[in-house]
């Protein structure tokens, strides 16, 4: 097992390290099991950075995000940065407890398809190194990030809000924030998400016009992302414009999301979708 591999496997480790503490500290079995999982939490992420270190170093290229491996995994470590460095005052088991299933199931799918999947061995093109490229990417996979914040903030919210309706206090009920808390951040993130996801939308329509001589490539995941983002902004006007009511947006949120994890892992797959290797 070569160096990037092996870090995506202990990555991918400390994430189920990370969900289990939460786990068990949610459930009442480990006092400490939150502090834990915060542990185990950081050091996967700190893996993770090693390993786009190392895949960098291997393609000579500042952003390696080009394989199936290397995008589920800036994946994760978008969506981690941003529990742990942008809002780290909203780390708790509940949240973690939502995140860090995510966070292994990206990872984890990594490691598997960095074993059974071999376009890694190919040489990237020179057009993936353009500075469009570059932002495209990061605009994108930023977005994908605050979009799981908001999953997780609105699978808490509907948790919360069963609880609520029972009318009686149950263990969720404790250990969960409270409505109003949970929809802010149902709906924050989101507005922090469309912009991203429409700059990236736009740039890569520049990229493929620099790179390929035209705007529009019809490619899979182009398709996916627009309705995706579609999506996103009608949720956006639907909130401001209450039509839609806060268990709504968070049940739609939680939805959409999911729709992205399907479309992000398995457009991948589909022929000229996203792939680029020469």
């Amino acid at each position: 097992m070569n160096l990037p591999a092996l870090l995506l496997s202990f990555s991918t480790l400390f994430y189920v390290l990370a969900a289990l503490f939460h786990l068990f500290s949610f459930l009442d079995l480990r006092e400490k099991g939150h502090a834990e999982a915060a542990s185990m939490l950081r050091l996967g992420f700190m893996v993770s950075v090693f390993y786009f270190i190392a895949e960098a170093n291997r393609y000579g290229t500042f952003l390696p995000v080009i394989s199936h491996d290397q995008a589920m995994a800036f994946f994760a470590g978008s969506l981690a940065f941003v529990y742990l460095v942008l809002l780290a005052r909203i780390q708790s088991a509940s949240f973690g407890l939502i995140l860090n299933p995510v966070l292994f199931f990206l990872m984890g799918f990594a490691a598997l398809t960095r074993v059974f999947c071999k376009d890694i061995h190919v040489n990237v093109r020179p057009e993936l190194l353009q500075t469009y490229f570059v932002w495209h990417v990061l605009s994108a996979f930023f977005a994908y990030a605050c979009f799981g914040i908001s999953f997780a903030a609105g699978v808490l919210y509907l948790i919360q809000h069963r609880e609520l309706k029972n009318k009686h206090a149950g263990r969720f009920y404790h250990k969960l924030p409270s409505l109003e808390e949970l929809e802010r951040l149902v709906f924050q993130p989101l507005l922090w998400g469309v912009p991203l996801l429409f700059t990236a939308l736009v740039l890569g329509l520049v990229w493929s016009k620099s790179a390929y001589g035209v705007y529009w490539t019809r490619d899979p995941k182009t398709l996916t992302t627009l309705a995706i983002l579609l999506i996103y902004t009608s949720l956006l006007y639907f909130r401001q414009t209450t039509r839609l009511s806060s268990k709504q947006i968070a049940l739609w949120s939680s939805v959409t999301f999911m729709l992205v994890m399907v479309t992000f892992v398995g457009v991948r797959f589909i022929h000229g979708s996203h792939n680029y290797f020469q």
